[in-house]
């Protein structure tokens, strides 16, 4: 299972495969900045087309490291989804 932050949204294993993540408060009308692993790009990358995304030129690790000093490593866990 992937876990997103950003957002609230709500897993609902009763549904079927493909509807079970339902969202809240997020305009899908509108353009966001995704940070993913490229493990996780290959899986998704077959549904997203080419027009939709853009490349960085940092690695996760790279965003992961900059977080990690602005932060100094102390962090609030957010608990934005839920398992129902």
């Amino acid at each position: 299972m992937t876990v997103w932050k950003g957002f609230k949204y709500t897993i609902d294993l009763s549904k079927p495969v493909g509807n079970r993540v339902i969202l809240h408060n997020i305009d899908l009308e509108k353009s966001f900045n995704v940070i993913m692993t490229d493990y996780l790009f290959r899986h998704v990358n077959k549904i997203i087309s080419e027009s939709t995304y853009e490349r960085s030129k940092k690695t996760v690790i790279e965003y992961m490291i900059e977080e990690l000093e602005e932060t100094k490593g102390k962090f609030e866990l957010e608990h934005d989804f839920e398992v129902i």
